[in-house]
């Protein structure tokens, strides 16, 4: 985590000094986001899932798609998942199922995954 943070600093003090890093950026964060979750941080991987597709999605066109949006919206998703928020991880499940579909194909083993997501947090939830 140490060295997420770090990454993440100094990718933002190379952007504000004027010099390259504003694409990686974003990237960043959702790596971080990555590596919260597994250590049961949950509400920071959403956090810094969600700062990552708000620096992604100004940069992207209506009707325009990514796989690294597409990623961005599952790691969303699974963060949304492990908090029990179970509507709005649906909804990142289905948006990163688009655009991984989309740009990777339906058969890429990411997209594929995304769909799987999509379909098993569609299912009515057991009390």
């Amino acid at each position: 985590m140490q060295f997420a943070n770090q990454a993440l600093a100094i990718d933002e003090a190379a952007i504000k000094s004027g010099g390259l890093g504003k694409g990686l950026y974003p990237l960043l964060f959702d790596r971080r986001s990555k590596i919260e979750l597994p250590m049961g941080r949950a509400p920071e991987a959403e956090a810094d899932a969600t700062r990552a597709l708000g620096l992604l999605q100004p940069n992207t066109q209506p009707g325009e798609f990514s796989s690294i949006i597409g990623q961005v919206h599952v790691d969303l998703g699974l963060a949304q998942q492990a908090q029990g928020k179970l509507t709005e991880a649906a909804a990142e499940f289905r948006s990163g199922a688009e655009h991984l579909q989309k740009t990777l194909g339906a058969d890429h083993p990411e997209a594929r995954r995304a769909v799987q997501l999509s379909q098993t947090q569609a299912l009515p939830q057991q009390p």
